[in-house]
C-alpha cells in the first residue's frame, strides 16, 4: 500500500503531538510527586518539632514506681523496690560528653539510640559547649538493687485527641535501646491522674461508641507486653453492646464500618481500631456483620468521664501526679532511701503477764538459808576435803 505524503505528515504529526503531551504529563507527575515528599519532610519536621503536652509534665506516682517527662527525648523512672522502702533510679537521662579531637567537637551519647542529627532536629538546638554539658546527676548508689548504669529512653509524644486545658490522650512512643525497637504505650490525663486503661468517647447521646484506644498497662524500662483482645462498648438509648476486638495482620482500614444488629436496630461500628501501631478488628477477614453480639446490662455507674466527655474509664487511676516539683525527684529519693525498716514483732507476742513479783519477793523471805560454799580456786581447801573422804572411806 502506497502512502502519500499527506498520510505521512499526519502520521508524524500525531507522533511529535503524543509524545509531547506524554513528557508533560512525566513532568507533571514528577512535580507532584516532588512537592508530595517535600510535604511529607516538612510533616515528619513539624511533628518532631513537637513539643512536651503541659498535661505530661511534673512527677507522677503510685504505689510501685515514680515517672517524669521533662522533655521530649528522656524519662525518668524510679522503681520503689523492697515493697517501696528502696527507690531505685531505673531509667534518667543520659549524660552527653564532648571532646575536640583536631578542632573537630565529637560527640558521645550515652542516650539512647538517638544520633547527633537526630537530638539536634528533635531539641531545635545549636550544636554548642553550653548546650551539650554532661547533666549533674548525683552518683548512682553501689549495691545489689541499682544497676550500674541506668536504662536511657528515647521518648515522644502522639496525641490521639487534641490537648486541652482539662484533658488529653497521647501513644507514648518510647525507643528501647537494649532492642532498638519503638513500641508505644497509650495513656490519658484528666483531673490530675493519667490512665493506662480507657476509651475514647465518641458520638453524641444517647448513642455512643466508647472506642478502646489502650493495650498495654504499665510505662516499663522494658519493651511492653500487648493485649490480644481489647474490649469497647456501643451504649444506644436502652441498650448496650460489648464488642470484641483481637489483633489482626490485615493492613488497617479506618474507612469500612462494621455492622452490628440488635435488638433495637443496626449499628455500625469501626471494622478495625489502630491502637499503638497495632490494628484490631471485630470481623473475620472481608466480613462486616458482627457475630454473636454480647447484651450487657446498660449499666454506666463503672465508668468515669473527663469533664468534657472525650475520655472514658472504667479502671483506677495507674498514676497521680504529686505536689512536688519535679525538681525535687532526687530529693525525694534520698530521703526515701535514708529511712529505716523497723524491726519486726517478735514471733510471741508478750501481751499483758502478770509475774506476780511481790509474792515472789515475800516468799524469799521463808527461804532456808544456804551455806556459802568456797571458791573453786581455794585448793587447800579441796586438797583437805578429798584426803578425809579417803580417810573416811570404808571396804
Amino acid at each position: 500500500m502506497k502512502l502519500s505524503f499527506g498520510r505521512i505528515a499526519a502520521v508524524l504529526l500525531s507522533i511529535f503531538v503524543s509524545t509531547s503531551l506524554w513528557c508533560q504529563t512525566i513532568d507533571i507527575e514528577y512535580d507532584t510527586q516532588q512537592n508530595w515528599m517535600a510535604l511529607e519532610e516538612d510533616v515528619v519536621v513539624e511533628e518532631q518539632a513537637g513539643s512536651l503536652p503541659s498535661l505530661m509534665s511534673g512527677l507522677w506516682e503510685n504505689s510501685h514506681r515514680m515517672v517524669s517527662f521533662e522533655s521530649l527525648d528522656s524519662a525518668y523512672l524510679v522503681l520503689k523496690l523492697f515493697y517501696g522502702w528502696y527507690y531505685d533510679r531505673s531509667a534518667e537521662p543520659g549524660a552527653i560528653r564532648i571532646t575536640d579531637t583536631l578542632s573537630t567537637t565529637q560527640f558521645d551519647y550515652n542516650y539512647s539510640a538517638a544520633s547527633q542529627d537526630e537530638f539536634v532536629a528533635r531539641n531545635s538546638v545549636t550544636v554548642t559547649e553550653e548546650v551539650l554539658q554532661p547533666e549533674n546527676l548525683p552518683p548512682r548508689p553501689r549495691n545489689d538493687a541499682t544497676s550500674p548504669e541506668a536504662h536511657h529512653l528515647l521518648v515522644e509524644f502522639e496525641p490521639l485527641i487534641p490537648e486541652t486545658e482539662s484533658s488529653g490522650a497521647w501513644n507514648i512512643w518510647i525507643t528501647y535501646p537494649d532492642v532498638k525497637q519503638r513500641h508505644a504505650i497509650p495513656v490519658a490525663v484528666f483531673d490530675g491522674k493519667l490512665y493506662v486503661d480507657f476509651f475514647l468517647g465518641e458520638g453524641d447521646a444517647p448513642t455512643r461508641f466508647f472506642q478502646a484506644a489502650s493495650n498495654t498497662h504499665d510505662i516499663t524500662i522494658t519493651t511492653p507486653l500487648l493485649d490480644k483482645e481489647v474490649t469497647s462498648y456501643l451504649v444506644t438509648g436502652s441498650r448496650m453492646y460489648k464488642i470484641r476486638y483481637w489483633q489482626t495482620d490485615m493492613e488497617y482500614d479506618g474507612e469500612t464500618q462494621a455492622i452490628l444488629t440488635g435488638e433495637d436496630g443496626s449499628h455500625e461500628v469501626p471494622k478495625h481500631l489502630l491502637i499503638g501501631g497495632t490494628v484490631y478488628t471485630c470481623v473475620a477477614g472481608r466480613r462486616v456483620d458482627i457475630r454473636n453480639v454480647e447484651e450487657v446490662p446498660h449499666d454506666l455507674s463503672g465508668f468515669a468521664f473527663s469533664g468534657d466527655n472525650r475520655i472514658v474509664v472504667q479502671k483506677p487511676a495507674y498514676l497521680t501526679k504529686m505536689e512536688e516539683p519535679s525538681s525535687q525527684l532526687y530529693q525525694l529519693i534520698a530521703e526515701a532511701n535514708s529511712r529505716r525498716v523497723p524491726p519486726p514483732p517478735p514471733p510471741i507476742p508478750l501481751g499483758d503477764l502478770d509475774f506476780h513479783y511481790e509474792e515472789i519477793n515475800d516468799l524469799r523471805k521463808y527461804m532456808i538459808p544456804q551455806p556459802e560454799f568456797p571458791e573453786f580456786d581455794d585448793w587447800e581447801f579441796i586438797k583437805t576435803a578429798t584426803y578425809q573422804t579417803q580417810e573416811t572411806q570404808t571396804f
